[in-house]
């Protein structure tokens, strides 16, 4: 009996101790499996990770070029305002000019229109004068061929020399005075057509700078949404 014991107590520690090494063993499988598992989640992780951060980069290169072109599009609309601001005051100056050539032009006609109105009276005096001349000198030659003497005879003749010497001068003058009306008539049909270009220069100009402006306020409302998104690009990344 005494020779069993040391045996058996051999035999308890060999099973206790195969007992632990099993263990040990599903132990230390258990552990593998999960430090395999955790590695492969790791992996995974620095993979997003990695993926993210190129989307960052990817995202950041496309917010500085996004930058670049609204800087580019904002220094454009400066440029495009400051042209309008000039366009305007260049409207402001051609109005005003406008406004004095119509009021030159309204006088011009103003001064035309009694011009004319007073060669038609002296047009209708003249008239007048004339064929009360004519008939003076009808009745003269009348007179002439019922008289028979030399010296009766010079006196109607020097009468109507003088006034045919009188319409002539007053034909002269009225013509002289045609004249001047028609250079004033000239001028005027200039200025008329000067004004005519200004006009047409003004509303070339008025239309340009409207459409300058359509197009910037078209330009600023396009803005408006991606730089909400730029901004929220900015916010979320860093």
């Amino acid at each position: 009996m005494a020779e069993e014991d040391p045996k058996r107590k051999l035999l308890l520690l060999i099973r206790d101790f195969a007992a632990e090494k099993s263990q040990g063993e599903r132990r230390v499988s258990d552990l593998k499996k999960r430090f395999l598992d955790r590695q492969a989640h790791f992996e995974t992780a620095s993979n997003e990770l990695e993926k993210a951060k190129r989307a960052r980069e990817a995202a950041e290169g496309e917010l500085r070029g996004s930058q670049a072109q609204l800087d580019r599009t904002c220094a454009s609309l400066r440029a495009q305002e400051e042209r309008i601001s000039g366009l305007q005051g260049e409207i402001f100056n051609a109005t005003s000019e406008l406004k004095a050539i119509k009021k030159d032009g309204d006088i011009r006609r103003d001064e035309f229109i009694r011009a004319m109105q007073e060669l038609n009276v002296k047009i209708r005096k003249f008239h007048e004068r004339a064929f009360q001349a004519l008939k003076a000198c009808n009745a003269e030659v009348q007179t002439d061929m019922s008289i028979e003497t030399s010296n009766s005879d010079q006196t109607p003749k020097l009468e109507n020399e003088n006034n045919l010497k009188d319409l002539e001068s007053e034909i002269l003058s009225i013509n002289a005075e045609i004249r001047g009306l028609e250079e004033e008539c000239q001028q005027a049909l200039h200025d008329v057509n000067a004004v005519h270009d200004e006009v047409a220069r003004l509303e070339r100009k008025v239309s340009l700078g409207e459409a300058i402006m359509l197009e910037s306020e078209r330009l600023k409302q396009l803005l408006g949404y991606p730089f909400n998104i730029l901004h929220f690009l900015c916010l979320v990344l860093t």
